[in-house]
């Protein structure tokens, strides 16, 4: 089962995570080519030539990609935990209809998180905290506090051709969370491993110049580094996805994902947010999910007329509830 995608109405940036990995990917490179560079330039006094400067100059490149890719994968977790943004008030409840159901599924963190994803209808109502006066329009697009935002922006449907508007409501897994967790501590496991395992390498070309020797050590170990980054970083986050998976499996995380359905009118509470990755509002996580009606795709009533007309035994939808 595939989840329900959104993109925010431009100048949203639903890519606005990828900007922040980037950052941290190229401060772990930047970092690592420095220090690849200061060690092999130290090693020897009269520096290289020739073809051992060649081969100095690739162990700082592998080094700089080794860094980045360490870089990414820190960043990658760090910005998971910090990308929502708590509104005030915390939690709200509105009425709504669900134009989309289901749960990202298809690979591992970063790929896919495992949440449960639900897209509700342009036609819905705010209907608790009472007195808040909170409007649809000022959910949509408030930013929270810290979020960095001037404004969240209002999100479309992608995978629709029409594209409509739909407002984003998620339950998280524990996939996401041990995937991202995961994936930084493999990646720099792995860059550890790799680059003692290049060091080991060395050996081999103990009988070369000394110039060259070095050179070529240096490299071995970038590249080490280099590959046990990536694949660490990789293998990190599906044993990360695999621990959070059996995690679900010990809440009510599955129940209820499983209760919220596509064509149904219903009461929907949970945490208010505005995810930073994305640039949007969410309810990020759903704590409660309340029946009104189903069947009702298409429907332009709202939660609350719907409400009203179960109660006088009148169901705009056909069938009871």
């Amino acid at each position: 089962m595939s989840g329900c995608d959104t993109k925010p109405e431009p100048p949203g940036d639903d890519g606005a995570w990828k900007d922040d990995i980037l950052k941290w990917a190229l401060g772990g490179g930047g970092l690592a080519g420095l220090l690849a560079y200061l060690n092999i330039a130290g090693a020897s006094l009269a520096g290289f030539s020739g073809g051992a400067a060649l081969v100095a100059v690739a162990a700082i490149a592998a080094a700089i990609v080794a860094g980045g890719i360490v870089g990414g994968f820190i960043g990658y977790a760090v910005e998971w935990f910090k990308r929502l943004k708590v509104q005030s008030p915390s939690t709200i409840t509105i009425s709504a209809l669900i134009e989309c159901a289901g749960r990202n599924t298809g690979g591992i963190p970063p790929f896919a998180d495992g949440d449960w994803t639900f897209n509700a209808s342009p036609d819905w109502a705010v209907t608790a905290p009472a007195g808040s006066g909170l409007t649809i329009d000022e959910v949509r697009t408030r930013a929270a506090p810290g979020s960095g935002l001037p404004q969240a922006y209002r999100t479309v449907d992608p995978d629709d051709p029409a594209q409509p508007q739909v407002f984003h409501v998620e339950i998280s897994s524990q996939i996401g969370n041990f995937g991202a967790v995961g994936s930084a501590i493999g990646s720099v496991a792995g860059a550890i491993a790799g680059a003692i395992l290049g060091a080991a390498a060395c050996a081999a070309v103990a009988a070369l110049t000394f110039g060259l020797g070095i050179a070529l050590c240096a490299l071995f170990i970038a590249l080490g580094a280099m590959a046990g980054a990536a694949v660490g970083g990789l293998a990190g986050a599906a044993i990360g996805a695999g621990i959070g998976w059996i995690a679900d499996q010990f809440g009510d995380f599955n129940k209820l994902g499983e209760s919220v359905e596509r064509g149904c009118q219903m009461f929907l509470t949970g945490r208010w947010v505005t995810d930073i990755n994305h640039q949007h509002n969410e309810i990020h996580d759903l704590s409660a999910a309340v029946l009104i009606e189903c069947g009702v795709t298409g429907s332009s009533s709202s939660g609350l007329e719907l409400a009203g007309a179960v109660g006088t035994g009148r169901h705009p939808g056909g069938r009871d509830p």
